[in-house]
C-alpha cells in the first residue's frame, strides 16, 4: 500500500489509514516560475508514467500537485498565478500514471499538462480548442495508440476512446489498439473508458495530415469498498463502516426511468426499504418501512433528511384517513425528484444510533444536487403520459329473484325467509363505458434547471412544474343524469375529475469557497400544491355495496360515485424548506462542522358535501389548517491522526430537533341552500390540537483503523427530551462496529477472480419517542341527561402516563461484501437480530378507570438482505448489466406485560407469533344435512378458537432489474421486476361483497364455497371478536413495476439545434401483474402501524411516459 508523504493533506484525507512525516526541504522538486520557451521533447524514458496513488477530500490543489509529483519524482513548472494553487478538491487514484493523476486534479480548470524531457512538466494555460469546421475541406489528422491495463500490462479490450464533446470516438480491439481518422486539426480532450477502470484523459494537439501517437495505462477503478457515504459524523468510506447503506443513483434513474415522485424513485432499489401506495390515485398517501415494524403504537416511518435537515415525510392519521374518511396526501412526495442526486438508506439501529431518539425505524438521507465549477450549463425536460387502471377485476353481481324486494341468498332461503325463484348476473359497470369510474387521464410536467459557477462560488437553480389528474371519473351516464334532474346545471370540475395533482417546486442551492480552509453551503427549496383526493373507506365506489344493488338501481350500491365523487376534498401546501452547512478546518487534523435548517410545511385542506348531492342530504363542510415547524440543529468536530500503521479519528458533536404542530379544525353541517363555507352551516364545531416535542443530544465516536483495512468503532450518544415542556429521563444509545478488507491481508490467499472481500459486523440502538400526548390525560366530550335535560359533560378515557420512556430497538447486523472478476460482479449479504424494549402499550384497567400506557412487552425481529450486481455481457456496443434484490424481514411477539392477546383478522397480537399476524375462526366441516343441495348455518362446524393463517405484510420481497445498452450505450432499454410474497391478503369481497361470490346466491354453486360464506354470518369465536371468518388468501404477486428505452440523439442532430445532449425516453409504470390472489390487486391496501390492511382499494394505476431531456 502507498504512504502518504505529505502532511498538507492531513486534514482532507480523513479516510486515510497511514500518515508519515513530509519528506524535506528539496526532496520534492517543485519550480514555481513563469512558462517561458518552448517544452523539450519529451523522453519515453522518464517519470510520467510512474504510479501514484493519493486519497484526498477537500484538499488544496497545490498541495495535492506537490505530493503527485513528490511520489513520481518530477518538478512542475508554473506560475501560482495561472494554477488555482488555494482550489479545494476531491481526488482518489491508485497506481495511476502521474500525467494521468495530475490531469485528473486539475479537471474543471484551464490549464494543460505537458511533459518536457525525462522529469519536468509544464503547467500552462489552455489554448482554446478548435471547432471542427465540417464544409471547409483542410488536411484533417488522425490520433491512435494503445490501452493497456497498469498491473499486468495486458491489452484492454473494448475501452471506449473518445475526444471529448465531439463526434469522433471508437473502441479498441483484441490487442489494446485503436484509431481515429479524419480529425479536424486542434486541440482535444481525448478520454478512455472502461468497466472497472479508472477513466484516464489527456489534452493532445492533432496537427492536419499527422498522426499523433497516445497510449494509455489503466488503473483498476476504486471497488465498491471506497465509495464514500454520508454519516452523522461527515464523509466516511463504505470500508471503515460495520453496517451496510443502501444507495440510489437518483439523477440516473429518474431521467431514464418512469419516476415522477420519491416514493416512486425508492421503490425496489434498495434490499429491505418497502414502498406501499394506498390505492391507484395521485398524490394519496405512501407508507414507507425499512425492515420489519419495531412497535405497536408507534409509527413505523423512518426519518427522512435533505440536505441535513428533518424533513416532515409522514402524517400519521389515526385509522389512516382524515375526517370524511378522505386519503391523506403524502409530505415525502413534495420533494421533486429531479433535483436529487443521491439517495442513502441507513436501515437499522446499528447503523442509526448517531442520529438518536426517533432513529429506530432507519435514516433515508437525500442529497440534492450542487453545480459544477464552469460555465452555465442548462437541462431542461418535459415529459407527457396517461395514467389508467389496466384492469378493475371486480366480480358480476348475483341477484336472487323473489316475490318480494330484494335478492333472495342462500343464507336466507337457509333460514326459510325468502323462497328463491331464480338467479341473475349483474354484470359490473367497469365494463360498460357510460358507467365505469375509470378513464385514462394526463399527466404533463416540465422542468429546468442551469448549474455552473467558479472555483470559489457554485450554483445549481431549478423550477419543476407537475400536474396530474388520476385515473377516475364520474360516469358519463350519472353525470347525464346529475344535469337532467337539476335543469341542466353544470357539475363542477372536481366532481367530473375528483382526483387531480398539481405541484410547483422551486429550488436553488449555492456552494462558497471561504479563503483556503471553510466552506459554506446553502439550500432552499419552496413547494406550492393542490391536490384533491377522494374517499377511500368502506364506501369508496370500487368497494361497491354489492348487497345492496339491485337490477334496476344504481349498479354501485351505496357507494354511488353519484354520493362520493361529489363530495370534494382538496388540501394546498406552502413549505419552504432550507439548510446551511458549514465546514472549517482550523488545523490539517481537525474538521469541524455546523448545520442549521428548517422545515415549514402548511396545509389547508378544504372538503365538501353540497347540500341535496342525495336526496334529503343536508350538506357538510369542513376545513383543516394545519401549521408545522421542524427546526434542526447540529455542530461536530473530528479530529484525525495518523501513528504509523494506525489511524485514528474522534468526532465529537450535539443535535438539536424541535417540532411543532398546530391544528384548527372547523366543520359545519346542515348547509343552506347554494352554501358552501362554514357560515352557511346551521350547526359548527370547531377544535384544535397541538404538540410541540424537543430533542436535543450528543454524542461521541472513535474510530481505529489499522493499514487501511481493519476498522474498530465505538460511539454513543445521550438524548434528553421533552414534550409540552415536560421532560423524559436521559437516553443513551451505544453503537459498535468492526469492519476487516480481508482480501487485502498479506497473508490471505489470492482467489482467482476474487477482488476484494470485506467482513462487517455492527451493533446499536435506537430509539422512538411516544407522541406528545400519550403521556397526558385523555378526555371525551359527550352528553348526558339530567333530570330530564340534555348537558355537555366530560369523562376521562385514559388516565396520565407521567413516567412513559421511549421505547428502545437494539440491533445486530453481520454481513460480508465481496467482488469479482474487475469489478463485473457485486455480492452483499446482510443478517440482522433485533429487539424491541421498554415497548409501549396499552393496559386495560378495571372497570371505571379505562386504561393507560405503559412501557410493557417485548418485539423481537429478524431479517437477511442479499444483493447481487453484476455485467452479464460486457461486449463491442452491448452491455447487459442485471441488479437483484432479495430480502425477508419478520418481527414476533415476545412479551404482551400481561395483556390479554388480540385475534384480528388484520391486527393481531398474539405472542409467539408475528406482530400484525392474520388470525381466523376456521371452518372445521360442513354437510348437507337436508339433502336439498344449500348450506345453511346449523350445517357448517366452526373452530371455537381462531388459528394463524399468515403474515399481514409481505415477509420477502425480491426485484429484479435489467438495463441494455446498445450502440455505445446510446440506446438504452431496462425493465424492473418487483416480487412481494408470504403474507395474506383480505378481500374486499368480505366488506358488503358476499353477493359478489356465486355461492352466496346460486344454489348451484359447489358445496364447499356455499359453506365459506356461510361461515362469514357465524361471527368470531368467544372472546376473540375480530378473528371472524373472512375471505382471506396468500397475496404473492409479481409486478413489472418498470420499462423504459432511451435514445440518445446523435451528436450532429443536437450541434445542429445547439443543444449539448438530447435524450428521448419512452417508459410506462405497474405495466403486468402476476398473482394467484382472486381481488383486484394485491398490493392497493392500507398498512397502519403494523397493521397489513385490507385490498379493498382502487388498484395500482399504470402509466406511459414520453420524456425529452435537452442539454445546452
Amino acid at each position: 500500500m502507498k504512504r502518504m508523504l505529505l502532511p498538507g493533506l492531513l486534514a482532507a484525507s480523513l479516510a486515510a489509514a497511514l500518515i508519515v512525516p513530509v519528506p524535506a526541504a528539496g526532496q520534492t522538486k517543485l519550480v514555481q516560475a513563469r512558462e517561458s520557451g518552448q517544452p523539450a521533447a519529451v523522453d519515453a524514458g522518464g517519470r510520467f508514467d510512474h504510479p501514484v496513488t493519493v486519497n484526498v477530500v477537500g484538499a488544496r490543489l497545490g498541495d495535492v500537485l506537490a505530493h503527485i509529483a513528490a511520489q513520481a519524482d518530477l518538478g512542475l513548472v508554473y506560475g501560482s498565478d495561472i494554477v488555482p494553487v488555494d482550489r479545494r478538491i476531491t481526488l482518489r487514484v491508485q497506481s495511476m500514471p502521474a500525467l494521468d493523476a495530475l490531469e485528473r486534479a486539475l479537471a474543471g480548470t484551464d490549464i494543460t499538462v505537458t511533459p518536457v524531457g525525462r522529469d519536468q512538466v509544464v503547467l500552462a494555460k489552455r489554448v482554446a480548442a478548435a471547432e471542427p469546421a465540417a464544409p471547409v475541406r483542410v488536411q484533417t489528422g488522425s490520433v491512435a495508440g494503445r490501452v493497456l491495463e497498469a498491473e499486468t500490462e495486458m491489452p484492454i479490450t473494448a475501452a471506449a476512446v473518445s475526444l471529448v464533446g465531439t463526434r469522433w470516438r471508437t473502441l479498441t480491439g483484441a490487442d489494446g489498439r485503436y484509431r481515429i481518422d479524419d480529425v479536424a486539426p486542434g486541440e482535444y480532450t481525448l478520454r478512455v473508458e472502461r468497466l472497472g477502470y479508472e477513466e484516464a484523459t489527456r489534452r493532445i494537439l492533432i496537427p492536419g495530415g499527422q498522426t499523433v501517437q497516445a497510449d494509455f495505462v489503466l488503473t483498476r477503478a476504486p471497488a465498491e469498498i471506497d465509495a464514500v457515504v454520508v454519516t452523522v459524523t461527515g464523509e466516511q468510506r463504505v470500508r471503515e463502516l460495520g453496517h451496510v447503506v443502501g444507495r440510489i443513483d437518483a439523477d440516473a434513474v429518474v431521467r431514464t426511468g418512469p419516476v415522477s415522485s420519491v416514493s416512486e424513485l425508492l421503490n425496489a432499489r434498495v434490499p429491505g426499504l418497502n414502498v406501499y401506495n394506498t390505492s391507484g390515485t395521485v398524490g394519496g398517501e405512501v407508507n414507507v418501512r425499512i425492515r420489519s415494524p419495531n412497535s405497536i403504537q408507534l409509527s413505523s416511518f423512518p426519518i427522512v433528511i435533505v440536505d441535513g435537515v428533518r424533513y416532515n415525510s409522514f402524517q400519521e392519521v389515526t385509522g389512516g384517513l382524515t375526517s370524511f374518511q378522505i386519503e391523506p396526501t403524502s409530505r415525502l412526495n413534495d420533494l421533486n425528484p429531479n433535483d436529487i442526486e443521491s439517495i442513502e438508506v441507513v436501515k437499522g439501529p446499528s447503523a442509526t444510533a448517531l442520529y438518536g431518539t426517533d432513529a429506530a425505524n432507519g435514516v433515508i438521507v437525500i442529497k440534492t444536487k450542487a453545480g459544477q465549477p464552469g460555465p452555465a450549463r442548462w437541462r431542461a425536460y418535459a415529459r407527457a403520459g396517461i395514467t389508467e387502471i389496466p384492469d378493475p377485476r371486480s366480480p358480476d353481481v348475483y341477484w336472487g329473484w323473489q316475490s318480494r324486494a330484494g335478492s333472495c341468498t342462500l343464507y336466507n332461503v337457509a333460514l326459510g325467509t325468502c323462497t328463491q325463484d331464480s338467479v341473475t348476473v349483474l354484470p359490473s359497470p367497469y365494463d360498460d363505458p357510460d358507467l365505469t369510474i375509470f378513464a385514462a387521464k394526463p399527466r404533463w410536467e416540465y422542468g429546468v434547471n442551469v448549474s455552473g459557477g467558479t472555483d470559489a462560488l457554485r450554483y445549481y437553480f431549478s423550477a419543476d412544474f407537475d400536474e396530474a389528474t388520476g385515473p377516475l371519473q364520474l360516469p358519463p351516464a350519472m353525470a347525464k343524469q346529475w344535469r337532467e334532474t337539476r335543469g341542466g346545471a353544470k357539475l363542477a370540475a372536481e366532481h367530473l375529475e375528483p382526483n387531480r395533482e398539481e405541484r410547483l417546486n422551486l429550488r436553488a442551492n449555492m456552494v462558497a469557497i471561504l479563503g483556503a480552509s471553510a466552506t459554506l453551503r446553502v439550500n432552499a427549496a419552496y413547494t406550492e400544491g393542490e391536490t384533491r383526493n377522494i374517499s377511500l373507506d368502506a364506501g369508496n365506489p370500487y368497494v361497491r355495496w354489492a348487497e345492496q344493488v339491485t337490477p334496476d338501481g344504481d349498479p354501485y350500491g351505496g357507494a354511488s360515485p353519484l354520493n362520493v365523487f361529489t363530495r370534494s376534498s382538496t388540501e394546498t401546501v406552502n413549505r419552504f424548506t432550507g439548510s446551511a452547512i458549514a465546514e472549517w478546518r482550523p488545523a490539517p487534523w481537525l474538521q469541524t462542522r455546523a448545520v442549521v435548517g428548517v422545515d415549514l410545511p402548511s396545509t389547508h385542506r378544504y372538503t365538501f358535501a353540497p347540500r341535496d348531492m342525495q336526496r334529503n342530504y343536508e350538506g357538510s363542510v369542513s376545513e383543516i389548517r394545519s401549521k408545522v415547524q421542524s427546526t434542526s440543529a447540529e455542530v461536530g468536530a473530528t479530529a484525525t491522526f495518523g501513528f504509523g500503521r494506525i489511524l485514528s479519528r474522534t468526532s465529537v458533536g450535539a443535535q438539536y430537533v424541535r417540532h411543532y404542530r398546530n391544528e384548527l379544525t372547523v366543520s359545519g353541517d346542515n348547509l343552506r341552500p347554494g352554501g358552501a363555507s362554514i357560515i352557511d352551516a346551521a350547526r359548527q364545531s370547531i377544535t384544535q390540537s397541538y404538540s410541540e416535542a424537543v430533542t436535543l443530544g450528543s454524542y461521541v465516536e472513535q474510530v481505529f483503523g489499522l493499514d487501511d483495512r481493519l476498522f474498530l468503532t465505538g460511539a454513543v450518544r445521550a438524548d434528553g427530551a421533552s414534550t409540552f415542556g415536560n421532560p423524559y429521563d436521559p437516553a443513551f444509545y451505544p453503537r459498535a462496529g468492526i469492519s476487516w478488507v480481508a482480501s487485502e491481508e498479506p497473508f490471505m490467499p489470492r482467489i482467482p477472480g476474487l477482488d476484494n472481500l470485506r467482513l462487517r459486523y455492527s451493533y446499536g440502538a435506537a430509539g422512538q419517542q411516544p407522541t406528545p400526548g400519550m403521556r397526558r390525560r385523555a378526555y371525551q366530550s359527550l352528553t348526558v341527561n339530567l333530570e330530564g335535560q340534555t348537558n355537555p359533560a366530560v369523562i376521562t378515557i385514559r388516565l396520565p402516563s407521567p413516567d412513559l420512556r421511549p421505547e428502545k430497538v437494539k440491533e445486530h447486523e453481520f454481513g460480508f461484501d465481496a467482488s469479482a472478476f474487475a469489478g463485473r460482479l457485486q455480492l452483499d449479504l446482510t443478517w440482522n437480530r433485533r429487539k424491541t424494549e421498554d415497548q409501549i402499550t396499552t393496559v386495560t384497567l378495571p372497570p371505571g378507570l379505562r386504561n393507560v400506557y405503559a412501557n410493557i412487552g417485548l418485539i423481537e425481529g429478524r431479517g437477511f438482505e442479499a444483493r447481487l450486481v453484476g455485467r452479464v455481457v460486457d461486449r463491442d456496443d452491448v452491455t447487459l448489466d442485471v441488479i437483484f434484490n432479495h430480502s425477508t424481514s419478520t418481527s414476533e411477539v415476545v412479551e404482551l406485560g400481561g395483556q390479554v392477546a388480540v385475534y384480528s383478522t388484520a391486527s393481531s397480537l398474539v405472542e409467539g407469533f408475528p406482530l400484525g399476524a392474520r388470525f381466523m375462526r376456521p371452518i372445521l366441516s360442513y354437510e348437507d344435512k337436508n339433502g336439498d343441495g344449500i348450506i345453511g348455518p346449523d350445517e357448517v362446524v366452526m373452530g371455537d378458537t381462531a388459528v394463524y393463517m399468515g403474515k399481514g405484510t409481505p415477509g420477502n420481497t425480491q426485484s429484479l432489474t435489467a438495463a441494455l445498452g446498445l450502440f455505445n450505450q446510446r440506446v438504452r432499454f431496462s425493465a424492473l421486476f418487483e416480487r412481494r410474497g408470504d403474507f395474506m391478503q383480505v378481500d374486499q369481497i368480505s366488506y358488503y361483497g358476499r353477493t359478489k361470490l356465486r355461492a352466496a346466491v346460486d344454489p348451484t354453486a359447489p358445496l364447499e364455497e356455499q359453506a365459506e360464506v356461510i361461515a362469514t354470518y357465524l361471527g368470531a369465536p368467544p372472546g376473540q371478536s375480530g378473528a371472524s371468518y373472512t375471505f382471506m388468501a396468500p397475496g404473492d404477486f409479481i409486478r413489472l413495476r418498470e420499462a423504459s428505452v432511451a435514445f440518445d440523439l446523435p451528436n450532429a442532430w443536437a450541434r445542429a439545434a445547439r443543444l449539448s445532449s438530447a435524450t428521448v425516453t419512452l417508459s410506462g409504470r405497474n405495466l403486468a401483474l402476476w398473482t394467484d390472489f382472486p381481488g383486484a390487486d394485491p398490493e392497493s391496501a392500507r398498512p397502519f402501524r403494523y397493521q397489513g390492511g385490507v385490498a379493498m382499494n382502487i388498484p395500482q394505476a399504470r402509466s406511459w411516459i414520453v420524456r425529452v431531456d435537452l442539454g445546452f
